[in-house]
C-alpha cells in the first residue's frame, strides 16, 4: 500500500537537494514575488507548513483544503514610490470533492516621466508598469496528506507600450505528522509540514526579450499548542529558495486570546528590507481585520492590512480515502 510517511518525506528530501543547489538568474513578472495577506507578513511569511487561511493560495495551494467554511479575503497595500499593490480571493470547500479557489491581484508600479529633449513640452508621463494575475487553486486530501494545484495567468504592461502574457503552476503538499501531540501539560494536533513549487513556466516576453519566471521552492512547519479554552500559540518556520536569489529562512509566531485577538511577530534571514516584522489581528464573528508592519532601516518602514470573511456552515472534517 502507498505509504504517506515515506512518499512525503522523500519530496521534503528532493526539496532540500534543490534548495542548496543552483545558482541565482535574473526573473520577471515580479507580480509572482507578491505574497499577500497582513497576518502572513506579519509572521515573517513563514507559512508554507501552517496555510490555515485564503492566504494560502499565494503559499501552498495544498493549505487550502484546511479552510472549513466559504472564505472572501481582500488585502492593499501602498508601497515605496507610488506602487500599489491588491489581492482579492475567494475559496469554497467542498464535502466530499475537495476544496477550490479563486484569486485576483493587481500590481501598479506608478509613474514615469519620459523627457523630450527636443521638445521638451512633449514631455510624457507613462504608467510604469501595471500587471495583473488571475489563480484558479484546487485541494483535495489524501488522509493526512493534502495536495494541491494552481493555474496562474499573467498579463503585464510596460510603459503602455509592451505587452506580455504567460502560465504558470504551482504544486504543494500539505501533511499532519501527529508528531508531538502532548507537550508538558499543552494539547496540540501535532506538528504540520508543507512543501510547495510556485510559478513552473515559460518565459514572459516583452517584444521578443524574455524574463524566466520566479521559480520559487517553500518547505516548512507549524506547531500549534492550546493553553486552556483561552489561550494558543503557534510557532511557524520556512525555507524559501527563488531562483533569482539566496536560499532564506523565515520564521513566525502568534498568540491567539479567546479567537478574538492576535499578536504576532516574525523574522525572515536573507531579506534586505523589511527583515523584522510584528502584526495584529481582531474577529468578530467571521470578520477578521488583521494588520502587519515590516520595519526597515534603510526605507520607509512596511504597512499592509487585510480582511477575511469566513461564512456558511462549517464542513465537517475531509474524508479519508484511503
Amino acid at each position: 500500500m502507498f505509504n504517506i510517511n515515506k512518499s512525503f518525506f522523500l519530496s521534503f528530501l528532493l526539496l532540500l537537494s534543490f534548495l542548496s543547489s543552483g545558482k541565482a538568474t535574473t526573473s520577471g513578472a515580479i507580480i509572482l514575488k507578491q505574497p499577500s495577506g497582513a497576518r502572513s507578513f506579519g509572521m515573517g511569511e513563514a507559512f508554507t507548513g501552517l496555510c490555515d487561511d485564503i492566504n494560502a493560495l499565494l503559499f501552498n495551494p495544498a493549505g487550502i483544503q484546511n479552510v472549513g467554511r466559504k472564505e472572501i479575503g481582500a488585502m492593499w497595500l501602498k508601497g515605496l514610490a507610488g506602487v500599489n499593490f491588491g489581492f482579492l480571493g475567494y475559496v469554497h470547500p467542498f464535502h466530499k470533492i475537495g476544496t477550490f479557489g479563486l484569486g485576483f491581484m493587481f500590481l501598479d508600479a506608478g509613474r514615469i516621466i519620459v523627457n523630450d529633449e527636443d521638445e521638451p513640452e512633449h514631455n510624457k508621463e507613462l504608467k510604469l508598469q501595471q500587471d495583473i494575475l488571475f489563480i484558479l487553486g484546487y485541494a483535495r486530501n489524501f488522509g493526512k496528506l493534502y495536495s494541491g494545484i494552481n493555474v496562474k495567468y499573467v498579463r503585464s504592461t510596460l510603459i503602455e507600450q509592451y505587452r506580455a502574457d504567460v502560465y504558470a503552476l504551482d504544486w504543494g503538499l500539505f501533511y499532519r505528522t501527529g508528531l508531538f501531540k502532548s507537550i508538558m501539560k499543552f494539547e496540540s494536533e501535532g506538528i504540520d509540514s508543507g512543501i510547495s513549487i510556485q510559478n513552473i513556466g515559460g518565459k514572459i516576453t516583452y517584444d521578443r526579450v524574455g524574463d524566466e519566471l520566479p521559480l520559487t521552492v517553500r518547505g516548512g512547519f507549524s506547531y500549534k499548542v492550546k493553553m486552556g479554552t483561552d489561550h494558543q500559540g503557534i510557532f511557524s518556520a520556512d525555507l524559501v529558495k527563488p531562483n533569482d536569489s539566496s536560499l532564506r529562512e523565515h520564521f513566525g509566531i502568534e498568540y491567539l486570546y479567546k479567537d478574538m485577538v492576535a499578536v504576532r511577530a516574525g523574522y525572515r534571514l536573507g531579506q534586505d528590507l523589511g527583515a523584522i516584522s510584528i502584526g495584529i489581528g481582531m474577529v468578530h464573528k467571521g470578520l477578521t481585520f488583521d494588520y502587519g508592519l515590516g520595519f526597515s532601516e534603510a526605507m520607509n518602514n512596511f504597512h499592509r492590512i487585510s480582511f477575511n470573511l469566513r461564512f456558511g456552515v462549517e464542513r465537517e472534517a475531509p474524508e479519508v480515502y484511503f
